[in-house]
C-alpha cells in the first residue's frame, strides 16, 4: 500500500514539474511567435500579454464597449506594404489598459497631426518606419481640465471614450469625426501601445506613449500634453 501511495506521489510531482516547465517555455517564446499566423485575436492578446509583463498596461480590465461622448464617423488603418496583415474588422472594442503606464518619451515615434475643414476633423497616427501600432486610447472631451482619472487622480486611458485593438503590421489611423459633435471648443488625448518586429516576424520590442504630448510620467503623476482649441483648458492634472 506505501508503495503505491509513494508511486502515486512520484507522480504527481513529476505532473506538477511538467506544468511548470511548460509555462517556462511558453515564456520564453514570446520572441519565437511569428504574429503573420496568428489570428486576430490571437495577436491581439499576444500583444497584450507582452504589454502586461512590460508594465505598459495593468491587469485591469474595462469590460465595456467603445462608447465615446463624441462619436466618431469612420475609422480607417494602413497596414504595411507587401503585409497581408489579418482578415477582419479593425475595431475590437474594449482592450486592456490601467492605472500604472510606463510611459516612453525618450524618442519620437510618430507623427500625430489634427486637420480640420469647415465639415470634417481628422485626427490621424502615423508611426515611424519599423514600429506598428497594437492599440489606442482616445479621449475627446470639451474641456481638458476633465481628463479622466482615478482614485489616485491620475489621468487614466481606461476610462477614455475610444479604445481601438488594430490588425497586425499596422502603421497608421485615421479618425474623422462630424465638426457638428463639437461645441466651441474641444480637446484630445491619446495613449498608444506600439511594438516593433524582429527580422523572423516576431515582437521585438513594445512601449506605451502618450503621442501628442512631450510631458513624461514616474510612478506618482501622470501627465500628458493635449491638442486644445482656444483656451478649453491645458490638461494639466495639478489644474
Amino acid at each position: 500500500m506505501k508503495k503505491l501511495y509513494y508511486l502515486f506521489a512520484i507522480v504527481l510531482l513529476a505532473a506538477s514539474c511538467s506544468q511548470v516547465e511548460d509555462a517556462n517555455a511558453l515564456e520564453g517564446q514570446n520572441d519565437q511567435i511569428e504574429i503573420a499566423k496568428l489570428s486576430e485575436q490571437e495577436f491581439i492578446d499576444h500583444v497584450e500579454n507582452i504589454a502586461l509583463a512590460d508594465n505598459l498596461i495593468s491587469q485591469h480590465i474595462n469590460p465595456e464597449q467603445s462608447v465615446s461622448p463624441v462619436p466618431y464617423e469612420a475609422m480607417t488603418t494602413q497596414v504595411e506594404e507587401g503585409k497581408f496583415g489579418i482578415i477582419g474588422g479593425s475595431n475590437s472594442g474594449a482592450c486592456f489598459v490601467g492605472e500604472a503606464l510606463k510611459v516612453s518619451n525618450s524618442k519620437r515615434y510618430g507623427e500625430f497631426t489634427i486637420n480640420m475643414d469647415s465639415n470634417k476633423t481628422y485626427l490621424e497616427l502615423e508611426l515611424n518606419d519599423g514600429w506598428y501600432l497594437h492599440s489606442i486610447y482616445m479621449n475627446v472631451d470639451s474641456t481638458c481640465d476633465a481628463l479622466p482619472r482615478d482614485s489616485n487622480n491620475l489621468i487614466n486611458p481606461c476610462f477614455y471614450g475610444i479604445r481601438n485593438c488594430f490588425r497586425a503590421y499596422t502603421e497608421s489611423v485615421k479618425y474623422r469625426f462630424n465638426n457638428n459633435h463639437f461645441g466651441d471648443c474641444y480637446c484630445t488625448s491619446v495613449y498608444a501601445v506600439i511594438y516593433s518586429v524582429n527580422e523572423h516576424g516576431c515582437v521585438d520590442q513594445t512601449h506605451g506613449i502618450w503621442v501628442d504630448g512631450a510631458e513624461v510620467q514616474d510612478q506618482f503623476n501622470i501627465r500628458t500634453n493635449t491638442h486644445c482649441m482656444s483656451d478649453c483648458g491645458n490638461g494639466n492634472p495639478d489644474n
